[in-house]
Protein backbone atom coordinates (compact mmCIF):
# COMPACT_ATOMS: atom_id res chain seq x y z
CA UNK A 1 0.00 0.00 0.00
CA UNK A 2 2.83 2.43 0.87
CA UNK A 3 4.55 1.58 -2.41
CA UNK A 4 1.37 2.39 -4.38
CA UNK A 5 0.98 5.67 -2.49
CA UNK A 6 4.61 6.66 -3.14
CA UNK A 7 4.32 5.59 -6.77
CA UNK A 8 1.08 7.60 -7.14
CA UNK A 9 2.69 10.69 -5.59
CA UNK A 10 5.69 10.28 -7.88
CA UNK A 11 3.48 10.02 -10.97
CA UNK A 12 1.38 13.04 -9.94
CA UNK A 13 4.56 15.07 -9.27
CA UNK A 14 5.95 14.05 -12.66
CA UNK A 15 2.72 15.08 -14.44
CA UNK A 16 2.64 18.45 -12.63
CA UNK A 17 6.27 19.16 -13.52
CA UNK A 18 5.66 18.10 -17.11
CA UNK A 19 2.59 20.32 -17.47
CA UNK A 20 4.15 23.38 -15.88
CA UNK A 21 7.35 23.11 -17.91
CA UNK A 22 5.53 22.97 -21.25
CA UNK A 23 5.21 26.42 -22.75
CA UNK A 24 3.05 27.00 -25.78
CA UNK A 25 4.23 29.97 -27.82
CA UNK A 26 1.39 32.14 -28.97
CA UNK A 27 1.39 35.02 -31.37
CA UNK A 28 0.88 38.33 -29.63
CA UNK A 29 -1.30 41.13 -30.84
CA UNK A 30 -0.85 44.58 -29.39
CA UNK A 31 -2.93 47.55 -30.43
CA UNK A 32 -2.09 51.20 -29.88
CA UNK A 33 -3.93 54.24 -31.28
CA UNK A 34 -3.57 53.49 -35.00
CA UNK A 35 -0.98 50.72 -34.99
CA UNK A 36 -1.59 46.98 -34.71
CA UNK A 37 1.35 44.65 -34.19
CA UNK A 38 1.12 40.88 -34.84
CA UNK A 39 3.58 38.21 -36.03
CA UNK A 40 4.79 39.01 -39.59
CA UNK A 41 7.38 41.25 -41.21
CA UNK A 42 4.77 43.39 -42.95
CA UNK A 43 3.83 47.06 -42.97
CA UNK A 44 0.35 47.96 -44.18
CA UNK A 45 -0.28 51.60 -45.07
CA UNK A 46 -3.96 52.54 -45.24
CA UNK A 47 -4.28 55.65 -47.42
CA UNK A 48 -7.21 58.00 -46.71
CA UNK A 49 -8.17 61.51 -47.73
CA UNK A 50 -8.99 64.23 -45.17
CA UNK A 51 -12.60 62.99 -45.01
CA UNK A 52 -11.46 59.49 -44.03
CA UNK A 53 -12.34 57.89 -47.37
CA UNK A 54 -9.84 55.20 -48.40
CA UNK A 55 -7.96 55.89 -51.62
CA UNK A 56 -7.44 53.15 -54.21
CA UNK A 57 -4.72 52.81 -56.86
CA UNK A 58 -2.40 55.22 -55.02
CA UNK A 59 1.37 54.65 -55.20
CA UNK A 60 3.03 54.60 -51.78
CA UNK A 61 6.84 54.86 -51.68
CA UNK A 62 9.08 53.58 -48.87
CA UNK A 63 12.34 55.24 -47.77
CA UNK A 64 14.96 54.59 -45.10
CA UNK A 65 15.58 58.33 -44.58
CA UNK A 66 13.23 61.18 -43.70
CA UNK A 67 11.47 62.61 -46.70
CA UNK A 68 10.89 66.26 -47.48
CA UNK A 69 8.27 68.10 -49.48
CA UNK A 70 9.91 67.00 -52.70
CA UNK A 71 11.09 63.51 -53.61
CA UNK A 72 14.86 63.62 -53.07
CA UNK A 73 15.64 60.32 -51.33
CA UNK A 74 16.02 56.97 -53.05
CA UNK A 75 12.85 54.87 -53.08
CA UNK A 76 13.50 51.47 -51.48
CA UNK A 77 10.17 49.93 -52.35
CA UNK A 78 6.87 51.05 -53.87
CA UNK A 79 3.40 49.51 -53.60
CA UNK A 80 -0.05 50.49 -54.87
CA UNK A 81 -3.14 50.59 -52.66
CA UNK A 82 -5.75 47.90 -53.28
CA UNK A 83 -9.55 48.27 -53.36
CA UNK A 84 -9.51 48.69 -49.56
CA UNK A 85 -6.97 51.52 -49.75
CA UNK A 86 -4.17 49.36 -48.33
CA UNK A 87 -0.59 49.24 -49.64
CA UNK A 88 1.08 46.11 -48.23
CA UNK A 89 4.87 46.06 -47.88
CA UNK A 90 6.35 42.58 -47.28
CA UNK A 91 9.66 43.38 -45.59
CA UNK A 92 10.72 39.95 -44.32
CA UNK A 93 13.79 39.86 -46.57
CA UNK A 94 14.73 43.47 -45.74
CA UNK A 95 14.69 43.52 -41.93
CA UNK A 96 16.34 41.71 -39.03
CA UNK A 97 15.45 41.27 -35.37
CA UNK A 98 16.68 44.82 -34.68
CA UNK A 99 13.95 47.46 -35.03
CA UNK A 100 14.23 49.83 -37.98
CA UNK A 101 12.43 53.01 -38.95
CA UNK A 102 10.97 53.53 -42.41
CA UNK A 103 9.26 56.52 -43.98
CA UNK A 104 6.32 56.18 -46.35
CA UNK A 105 5.19 58.88 -48.73
CA UNK A 106 2.67 59.65 -51.43
CA UNK A 107 3.75 62.12 -54.09
CA UNK A 108 1.80 64.01 -56.72
CA UNK A 109 3.41 65.16 -59.93
CA UNK A 110 3.65 68.95 -60.11
CA UNK A 111 5.21 69.94 -63.43
CA UNK A 112 8.65 68.35 -63.62
CA UNK A 113 8.81 67.52 -59.91
CA UNK A 114 6.88 65.49 -57.37
CA UNK A 115 5.25 67.11 -54.35
CA UNK A 116 4.68 65.22 -51.08
CA UNK A 117 0.93 65.04 -50.30
CA UNK A 118 1.07 62.56 -47.41
CA UNK A 119 3.68 60.82 -45.28
CA UNK A 120 4.03 58.49 -42.32
CA UNK A 121 7.01 57.54 -40.16
CA UNK A 122 6.84 53.90 -39.00
CA UNK A 123 9.15 52.79 -36.20
CA UNK A 124 9.87 49.34 -34.77
CA UNK A 125 9.83 47.39 -38.03
CA UNK A 126 11.56 44.03 -37.53
CA UNK A 127 11.14 40.32 -38.18
CA UNK A 128 8.06 38.90 -36.53
CA UNK A 129 6.15 42.19 -36.59
CA UNK A 130 3.15 43.33 -38.61
CA UNK A 131 2.28 47.02 -38.44
CA UNK A 132 -0.85 48.60 -39.86
CA UNK A 133 -1.19 52.38 -39.82
CA UNK A 134 -3.01 55.20 -41.61
CA UNK A 135 -1.53 57.79 -43.95
CA UNK A 136 -3.76 60.82 -44.57
CA UNK A 137 -3.41 62.73 -47.83
CA UNK A 138 -3.42 66.51 -47.45
CA UNK A 139 -4.34 67.18 -51.05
Amino acid sequence: MKICLKLGCLIISFVIILLTSCNKEESKTETTNDTTITTKAVVQIIVENLSGVVQTKVNVDMFDKEISNYQTSTIIKSETTNSSGIATFDLESMVTNSPKTFYFGVFQQNGNSYELIGSKKVEGVKKGVEISTNLVLIN
